[in-house]
């Protein structure tokens, strides 16, 4: 078989003629308001190539295409959304020059455009269409049943399909009409992240034609178990079971397809760093693309998709679901039954997505939410001088009622910020102290729902409940999460007075024996009691450990004192909060006289911050540029200094130049105005 990929388009709209190079849309390469559009573009074919015997037109990832032409004859009427779409050419096509005309247009909520590849097919026998990939564990080997979607002809050709281990291992097996068994024996199994490590076997396809290769498919299969459980909203992983934990996934909208692909690098990325282990696709976006998956794949970050029955059917919800279904991170389809009948419905997923799970629910999920508005320095960006204020027109552009509920959140706890940018950090620290609770209350009672919130990242500038804002940089929330969804992690609940309750929640495959340490500590940092409590925790399992009172430790002074307490084993601390016995805005902070050093150079660095005082909510950033942290938004509850390691995300700064621009920010100044 013979490829030619299509480099650039001629787009033809109201606005005039310009060059598209692929992969585009509309608005990429027209700019806004454009809502309709003819791509154009020539093949030049020879009259020895019109002798193939068959010739596609493969558009792959396109949006929005009402038409296909070819000299000036119409393909295809009405094309629906498809992740791959073939067009059998040949009966149109004449020696010399020939014109493809492709139109576009756009919709609600939906950008226009190719974000894939053009590609002309020549053929005599057959090419891959797709490639599905059922997995079953059996004793100690894994099946992998391997069916084969071909254009052209079944006749004269024969497939092989070769599997290869991340350890090197090789595994063969023939197809017949398109169908056949690849056996590993032993199988290295696939492992949502903090549950083991993410194995990958690569699998070729080769089609033969006479005597030679037609077609290849390339791709990359994980052998996983993974199934939803009845009973609950955990997953079984094998023998184990797995509490989802991460955030809803808001798909990009892919105006500009180069720029989306880095930013969902960017999140999943993030995602994984923080010890995401599920992300959540909601029915109100569309399937992502490929490249997605194959992040996931890699970072070990298990994805439920969750949809209405009757949206299946629409917006190519099932071709692009043919085309991914492969994948090991794609493990769960939650269906809302509100059309149809269930058993058909699993089962046409089951047919184009063997691997996929299936579980039906009476209604759509409902996640924690929480409004903040987005860094200092991309407040900076977004808004002028002039609209530094929260009632600004441009701020109030989305939503008295968002404003006002961002400030209704904060005052339950938190001082008056008196100015903008204190209100950007106090929104910030409020919004991840409430998705925190949320979290680590489903962790702690494990199973009743899943700890997700909403959602990881946004794409606009402005008020969001994302913990990740639209340059892509780390916000108070993420931070937070970071440290909520740690594998094991504690909890200190305030009953009341002087009472609290401590719970541990452990994700990890195996028990988990460990203490936890207390000490309540005065605002100067002075500790004034201290003990331990040891406790045994079982795999995928959380625990009530013990309640303890403090009250003749803090009766009279709970304004100035504190409970400091971490989760240690024989390895170290694994989880680390303080708990005030009264709001923040009723706290007596003292200035913590917070003094800072930076060493490294060219990207890598280490800031070491210390304070006199104890320092609330301590936050680090550079007017300048982006770094993320290895901690933020931390309390410093002693006078030790803390060593913090930070990488700059894009650029090449010096010591001295971090130094100049550094902005470090604590409760403290929000409670002295």
């Amino acid at each position: 078989m013979i490829k030619t990929e299509q480099k650039v388009v001629k787009l033809n709209t109201d606005m005039g003629i310009t060059e598209a190079k692929l992969p585009f849309s509309l608005v990429s390469a027209c700019g806004e308001g454009i809502k309709c559009a003819i791509a154009e573009f020539d093949l030049y074919i020879e009259e020895r190539e019109l002798l193939s015997r068959y010739i596609y037109l493969r558009i792959k990832d396109a949006q929005g295409i009402n038409a296909v032409k070819v000299n000036g004859k119409s393909i295809l009427h009405t094309v629906t959304d498809r992740s791959v779409l073939n067009c059998n050419i040949k009966d149109h096509l004449t020696s010399g020059k020939n014109t493809v005309v492709l139109e576009f247009s756009e919709r609600e909520g939906r950008a226009a455009g190719i974000f894939g590849s053009v590609e002309l097919l020549r053929f005599n026998s057959a090419a891959i269409d797709n490639v599905t990939v059922k997995e079953s564990l059996e004793g100690a080997s894994a099946n992998l049943d391997i069916t084969l979607d071909i254009l052209g002809t079944q006749d004269g050709v024969r497939a092989v399909a070769t599997v290869v281990s991340s350890s090197g291992h090789i595994y063969y097996g023939g197809l017949t009409y398109g169908k056949g068994r690849v056996t590993v024996k032993d199988p290295l199994l696939w492992w949502p992240k903090g549950m083991g490590v993410q194995n990958l076997y690569k699998v070729t396809v080769n089609l033969y034609g006479d005597m030679e290769i037609e077609d290849t498919a390339e791709f990359r299969v994980g052998i996983r178990a993974v199934t939803p459980s009845e009973s609950d909203e955990t997953l079984n992983v094998g023998a184990a079971s797995m509490l989802p934990m991460g955030a809803v996934y808001k798909v990009e909208d892919r105006e500009n397809p180069l720029l989306s692909q880095n930013r969902a690098s960017a999140l999943i990325n993030s995602a994984s760093r923080a010890g995401f282990n599920s992300l959540v696709i909601s029915e109100n976006d569309e399937l992502p693309p490929d490249s997605f998956f194959d992040l996931c794949d890699v970072h070990g970050i298990a994805v439920i998709r969750e949809i209405k029955a009757s949206r299946l059917d629409e917006s190519g919800e099932l071709d692009t679901l043919s085309r991914v279904g492969h994948h090991a991170s794609l493990v769960l389809y939650r269906i809302v039954y509100d059309t149809g009948n269930s058993k058909s419905i699993g089962e046409r997923i089951s047919k184009i997505a063997p691997s996929v799970a299936v579980k039906f629910v009476s209604e759509s999920s409902t996640y924690p939410r929480a409004l903040s508005l987005p860094s200092h320095r991309v407040s900076e960006r977004w808004l002028t001088p002039e609209e530094h204020n929260i009632f600004s027109k441009k701020v109030e552009d989305f939503g008295r009622d968002k404003i006002i509920k961002m400030l209704t959140d904060a005052s339950e706890r938190y001082p008056y910020a008196g100015g903008f940018y204190d209100f950007t950090y106090v929104s910030g620290v409020s919004s991840a102290e409430k998705i925190k609770s949320e979290m680590l209350s489903a962790r702690i009672n494990r199973g009743k729902r899943a700890a997700i919130y909403d959602a990881l990242g946004d794409v606009r500038d402005g008020i969001s409940t994302s913990g990740i804002d639209s340059s892509c940089s780390w916000g108070a929330l993420h931070y937070c999460a970071s440290k909520f969804f740690a594998p094991v992690v504690i909890k200190a609940e305030h009953l009341g007075g002087g009472r609290v309750a401590f719970s541990v929640s452990n994700e990890k495959r195996q028990s988990f024996v460990g203490n936890i340490e207390y000490r309540i500590i005065t605002n100067e940092n002075r500790t004034l009691f201290s003990a331990s409590e040891g406790f045994t925790a079982e795999r995928s399992s959380s625990l009530f450990v013990c309640e303890r009172d403090f009250s003749e430790y803090i009766n009279g002074h709970e304004c100035e004192y504190y409970l400091e307490y971490q989760l240690k084993d024989a390895l170290g601390v694994y989880s680390r909060d303080t708990l005030l016995f009264v709001p923040e805005k009723h706290f007596t902070l003292l200035d913590p006289k917070i003094k800072t050093e930076i060493i490294g150079s060219e990207r890598r660095f280490t800031i070491t911050v210390s304070a006199e005082n104890f320092a609330k909510s301590v936050a680090i950033s550079f007017a300048d540029c982006d770094a993320v942290f290895f901690d933020n938004y931390f309390d410093i509850t002693s006078t030790a200094p803390i060593k913090i390691p930070f990488t700059l995300t894009g650029g090449i700064e010096t010591p001295e130049h971090l130094k100049r621009v550094l902005r470090v920010k604590s409760m403290y100044e929000i409670k002295k105005l």
